[in-house]
């Protein structure tokens, strides 16, 4: 397995829901979050 990292830029607000779907889809292990 190889880690990678992928940025996405959301609109204000929606970060929950992509991060809700990026779960649902079980394409990763694991999802990490930054905000900032």
């Amino acid at each position: 397995m190889v880690p990678f990292f992928v940025q996405i830029k959301c609109k204000l607000g929606q970060s929950y829901t992509v991060a809700n779907a990026l779960a649902e889809a079980e394409i990763a292990s694991e999802i990490y979050s930054t905000a900032g």
